[in-house]
């Protein structure tokens, strides 16, 4: 039960410290007077064939081609880019904050000798569809900040914003593990009632 104990407080270290690095996070972001931020790779795209075949060319060393397949953009940074970025910081961090307190209220069940309820079993199934919800709810934040971003900046002709969906299906595969794991805990809570 130790053990147990130790994890529950490494688990509450983390909560609260990631509520802290949010904190700081935001303010720095906040007070930050860089004059440009960069949007991830895999959103940005070149569009003509031109630029491409010069930046081959300019990437031309002899017999060696340094190839490149994905580009960074820097933008100017905007008060309002600056805000949808701690919008989304707020909201990824309150997630993962939800989802650790569950998993710490089902240490601690378990650490009073509570395994098998009905209320840790609950508590995996809410788990196991924050986590099959994760890459889902991530995806649709990422394409709202790109409508956000394409509303404020116009991209040169030979660049687009590329929208996709792109799922990271092994977190949706641990999720549905986990789903299907509380559901097998609930039949067997179910058949041990019955005996008793």
């Amino acid at each position: 039960m130790k053990k147990l104990k130790w994890v529950i407080r490494f688990l509450e270290l983390v909560k609260w410290g990631m509520i802290v690095l949010l904190g700081w996070g935001i303010i720095a972001l906040m007070v930050s007077d860089e004059p440009v931020m960069n949007l991830s790779t895999s959103y940005v795209a070149l569009d003509d064939p031109e630029t491409e075949e010069n930046l081959e060319r300019l990437l031309k060393f002899g017999d060696y081609q340094l190839l490149v397949k994905d580009y960074d953009l820097e933008f100017p940074t905007s008060t309002g880019v600056k805000l949808a970025s701690a919008t989304a910081a707020v909201l990824v961090i309150s997630y993962l904050f939800w989802l650790l307190q569950l998993i710490i209220n089902l240490i601690k069940s378990v650490r009073a000798g509570k395994s098998f309820s009905l209320a840790n079993i609950n508590r995996l199934k809410k788990t196991a569809l924050l986590i099959i919800l994760a890459p889902i709810l991530m995806e649709i934040l990422q394409q709202v900040f790109m409508v956000y971003f394409s509303s404020l900046h116009d991209l040169p002709e030979e660049m687009t914003l590329r929208v996709g969906l792109e799922l990271e299906f092994s977190v949706l595969i641990i999720g549905l593990l986990l789903f299907a794991i509380a559901i097998a805990f609930g039949e067997g809570l179910k058949m041990r009632e019955e005996q008793e």
